[in-house]
């Protein structure tokens, strides 16, 4: 994810997350715009931010070029970015598992038939063959 201010207009990319030196040499790497709104604020409001507080399974790049991992400061609570997704994802497909479900019990049908009302085997044979003999 790669997120520009731009001077209050913000852009946001998506592209490989693997840029490293070996695979910038005789390939090309891409990176597309975001132009969904919906989805850049997905990206800028919840995914990004949820990354940033991670204290758990962070590195932070040093000067030196080695990572050291991340850990919670004193009073913090944890944090962890992959549980915070999944628990994310739990919770979407309940959404719409119950939104589908509330769609399947609000439709009516059209014509409703009562057991009254339906023609029995007896009439629906008469009914198929008459006018067949005449």
């Amino acid at each position: 994810i790669f997120y520009f201010g731009n001077n209050g207009d913000p852009r946001v990319f998506l592209g490989s997350a693997d840029w490293m030196p070996r695979n910038l040499h005789r390939r090309v790497e891409v990176v597309y715009p975001v132009e969904d709104e919906r989805l850049r604020a997905r990206l800028t409001d919840f995914i990004i931010p949820t990354f940033l507080e991670d204290n758990m399974k962070a590195r932070h790049l040093q000067p030196d070029g080695s990572y050291v991992r991340s850990q919670p400061a004193n009073g913090t609570e944890p944090h962890q970015a992959q549980l915070t997704f999944r628990e994310a994802a739990r919770k979407m497909n309940q959404q719409r598992k119950l939104h589908e479900q509330e769609a399947r019990t609000s439709l009516t049908p059209i014509l409703a038939q009562t057991e009254d009302s339906q023609p029995d085997r007896e009439t629906e044979l008469s009914a198929a063959t008459r006018g067949k003999d005449d």
